[in-house]
């Protein structure tokens, strides 16, 4: 099987507003985000936990800052937990971020907005 995208919500204007998606984590084979059309630096990712806990962890990129390694998030069982990332640590020459999670029953789920600069 292949990755399954995460759908990524633009909010790259301040003062706007926008329906965000949640997807569902996929432990078999990840997720993935594809930057294609992707104006801003900045992503929000939101994990909602499910009824075990979690790991999710973003895959080093190919780009600048991609020397500092992959980012490990734990999420805990019905936990929300939201984070940050700069997308040239993540980026790959495809033009995705690659998020594997593991130890989570199927029904956790993955948010993503894009952020203003």
């Amino acid at each position: 099987m292949a990755r399954s995208k995460i759908a990524i919500t633009s909010l790259e204007k301040f003062n706007t507003s926008g329906a965000i998606t949640a997807d569902a984590v996929e432990l078999s084979d990840g997720n993935y985000l594809d930057l294609a059309g992707i104006n801003s630096n900045k992503l929000l990712i939101v994990f909602h936990g499910s009824t075990a806990s979690m790991t999710a962890t973003f895959k080093a990129g190919v780009f600048s800052d991609s020397g500092i390694g992959d980012l490990v998030v734990t999420v805990g069982a019905t936990a929300i937990v939201a984070v940050v990332v700069e997308t040239s640590r993540f980026k790959d020459s495809d033009g995705y971020i690659l998020i594997d999670c593991a130890g989570a029953t199927a029904d956790g789920t993955i948010e993503a907005v894009e952020l203003p600069n």
